[in-house]
């Protein structure tokens, strides 16, 4: 009984400590994240050529703005929102526009990598930024075309 026990203590002990590394290594994701983040809105910014996957950003003003003010985190986290998304862009056409004005090519390729076991960083980061601007054309006077 007293063998069990320890094991139990030590299976415990195993489990508490790998949660906390699985929190720190979270930790550290989020920092690399939040860092990668920024340093692709300071270009969106400062680099009128800069595109991401090809693609110039519409919202160059406002996209420093809106992740400045969450702290360069990402937005777009939500499977379900980010669906919902792309159903209404591919659905647009219904209404007689262009889903390419609304960055359908771009944003399916990125899903696409995601899909495929692409969950790298920097893919999760263009995602962002291209949801993100897809959403931008709406309020926004004129078309635009993906570059």
């Amino acid at each position: 009984m007293r063998i069990a026990r320890q094991r139990c203590r030590v299976a415990a002990i195993a489990l508490a400590l790998l949660a906390i590394a699985a929190g720190s290594a979270r930790a550290q994701t989020d920092v690399e994240e939040s860092e990668l983040l920024r340093a692709r809105v300071e270009q969106v910014r400062d680099d009128p050529d800069f595109t991401v996957r090809g693609v110039s950003l519409a919202a160059r003003r406002a996209l420093p703005q809106l992740y400045a003010h969450r702290e360069f985190t990402r937005t777009w986290t939500d499977p379900e929102a980010s669906a919902q998304l792309l159903s209404a862009i591919r659905a647009v056409r219904d209404d007689g526009l262009d889903p390419e004005d609304y960055l359908l090519s771009a944003l399916e390729e990125v899903e696409a990598e995601l899909a495929r076991g692409g969950a790298a960083l920097d893919v999760q980061v263009d995602r962002d930024l291209l949801l993100t601007d897809a959403l931008r054309e709406p309020f926004g006077s004129q078309p635009r075309r993906a570059r």
